[in-house]
């Protein structure tokens, strides 16, 4: 049994003088430091005590080696994650606990679980099978709480409610992505520029800005962008759908935010304001390009000369 072998060289440890067994963990003697010969032993002068064999956790590879076999050797590793022992003896023991703890594992991946729904959760990884179908649309998912969160699409339920606003949402990652607009946090940050955002995929996006990366074409003509939206955006030129209606007058838009824009003129609304002096915009757009009187940025470059521009109509005028 390993735990003997344990006790053995520990014995062996407490048997080699007051500060064998410690070598490794002495301030400057780390594994190696020393060289390769197992015959150079340091002056301690430091008067702490070496744990006793009852201190020793044998899962921490401590004192598990006689002094001098492990001089110059790197950590023993264990595969299954990024955790390092002292000794292939600390390692083995470590696997075995693991074993005992997680004993069902993946025949393709080697993965291992504690409970045996959780590895047949997990294979569907590897089979592709989706053994849970919707009654209502037919849609089918890999896991059973896949298929309940998509229920919600059906039942209308939403039972993720808001604290400060009392907005509610069929699932529980949509909550948390909402209160980031309440506590303000940001917490996906681009490396290129440091701009945050409070979703993974607005940075996705974003990062799009500095790659000029623009995976989604059109088939019809060719025209690629940046974000999946935009190009359901533009094929409405080419079928002419207008699916955004005015419920007064009955135009049509292509856009959601072309309807926001009519709205706001038959209301003579105007929700955007500005914080800097106060001025306010019917939509959004008009509210950014007023913005940058204020900043000065001029985001619009002219590849020809060095002169930029607030706003691209005036870099085509130019």
């Amino acid at each position: 049994m390993w735990t003997e072998s344990v006790t053995q060289e520990m014995d062996f440890r407490k048997t080699s003088g007051p500060h064998k067994g410690a070598l490794t963990d002495q301030p400057g003697c780390e594994a190696g430091a020393l060289g390769d010969s197992p015959n150079v032993w340091p002056d301690f002068t430091s008067q702490e005590k070496t744990p006793s064999r009852e201190q020793v956790d044998p899962l921490d590879g401590y004192g598990t080696e006689p002094p001098g076999t492990y001089l110059g050797r790197k950590p023993s590793k264990c595969g299954e994650y990024w955790k390092t022992f002292r000794s292939p003896l600390a390692l083995e023991a470590h696997q075995k606990s693991r074993a005992r703890k997680m004993p069902h594992t993946c025949s393709e991946c080697g993965k291992a679980f504690s409970r045996s729904a959780h590895l047949a959760q997990h294979q569907v990884v590897h089979t592709g099978a989706k053994p849970h179908k919707c009654k209502e649309c037919g849609k089918t998912f890999s896991r059973s709480t896949h298929l309940s969160q998509h229920r919600r699409v059906h039942t209308g339920e939403r039972p993720y409610a808001c604290e400060e606003c009392s907005k509610a949402f069929s699932r529980h990652t949509h909550l948390t992505q909402h209160q980031r607009i309440h506590t303000g946090e940001k917490p996906y940050a681009c490396e290129e520029c440091g701009k945050t955002f409070s979703r993974s995929t607005h940075l996705s996006q974003h990062q799009r800005v500095h790659t000029g990366e623009r995976p989604y074409a059109c088939e019809e003509c060719g025209k690629a962008f940046s974000q999946s939206t935009h190009l359901t955006q533009h094929q409405r030129v080419h079928t002419g759908e207008r699916p955004y209606a005015c419920e007064e007058c009955g135009k049509a838009f292509s856009q959601s935010t072309h309807l926001t824009q009519h709205l706001c003129i038959r209301t003579g609304e105007k929700p955007y304001r500005c914080d800097a002096c106060g001025r306010a915009f019917s939509d959004c757009s008009a509210l950014i390009r007023h913005l940058r009187i204020h900043s000065g940025e001029k985001p619009y470059q002219c590849q020809v000369c060095p002169k930029a521009f607030a706003q691209s109509s005036s870099l085509i005028e130019h």
